[in-house]
């Protein structure tokens, strides 16, 4: 009896040690998840500050979120999400789905930037729908020496059930302007339980589903802005044309208010 009470008690040592071992180790996962899937997933440089979630809950945040340009983009990043707050079904961590019960972006810093004809939003949801394309989440990044080639459809999948994108502030650089710019709101973005049908989704998979909606609101919202800042601009030099064939010298004012009004 006694030698079954002391198995019992170390059994008992065990357990609790695999709680605590597993409680504090979550974090570092999600942050080593992030910071090498997404360079391979979007072809572009990404990195997590931290990542703060309960285990016991599955609630939390994921600290300072940033996604980098893409090749051939010179903004020093096109995403910085900030403070984006998760909550997990933990009781998925250890199957093959992980279920995401809510992802909320709240007020995130986009940067809309123009090379040639191709803008780097559509520049990352190509480079992921390349990902998507190859079978596995590596895209076209070398595995290191180390490291097996991944294979498709091998790992973990994931359904996202509520994600909201919310206030976010697009800064479009404008080259004409001498990198003057200006900024546009986006209306919310709400997408739900992506990858269900499916029965899971890839974490690249997942991507191409919210970059797609992203994109989507971002091109409407910048050609809706840009294509009124135009029209105010017409507007102006029409204003000042007529004010200068009368003799009125603030033509040159309308003007420079049409372009201010582009900026802004």
């Amino acid at each position: 009896m006694k030698k079954l009470l002391i198995l019992v008690g170390v059994l008992g040592v065990i357990v609790v040690g695999l709680v605590v071992a597993t409680f504090m180790s979550i974090n570092p996962i999600i942050e080593k998840a992030v910071n090498t899937a997404g360079p391979k997933i979007l072809l572009t440089n990404v990195h997590l500050d931290k990542a703060d979630v309960s285990f016991m809950s599955g609630s939390g945040k994921l600290q300072g979120l940033v996604v980098g340009s893409p090749k051939g983009f010179a903004a020093p990043q096109t995403m910085k999400l900030g403070a984006v707050e998760v909550k997990l079904d933990t009781a998925s961590l250890t199957k093959d789905v992980i279920i995401i019960e809510k992802v909320l972006i709240a007020s995130p810093d986009l940067t809309y930037e123009k090379s040639g004809k191709l803008d780097n939003f559509t520049a990352l949801l190509n480079n992921v729908k390349q990902t998507v394309g190859s079978g596995t989440d590596t895209g076209n990044t070398a595995p290191a020496k180390d490291e097996a080639p991944a294979e498709s459809g091998k790992g973990p999948k994931v359904i996202i059930r509520d994600l909201l994108i919310t206030s976010a502030k697009v800064n479009m650089a404008l080259t004409a302007l001498g990198g003057q710019g200006m900024s546009v709101t986006l209306p919310d973005i709400h997408l739900t339980n992506i990858g269900e049908e499916s029965g899971g989704a890839t974490p690249a998979e997942a991507m191409q589903k919210v970059l797609g909606a992203l994109n989507s609101e971002m091109t409407t919202a910048v050609t809706g802005a840009l294509g009124e800042s135009v029209k105010k601009l017409q507007e102006s030099v029409k204003s000042a044309s007529d004010a200068l064939k009368q003799g009125d010298g603030s033509g040159i004012e309308k003007i420079g208010e049409g372009l201010k009004g582009i900026m802004q």
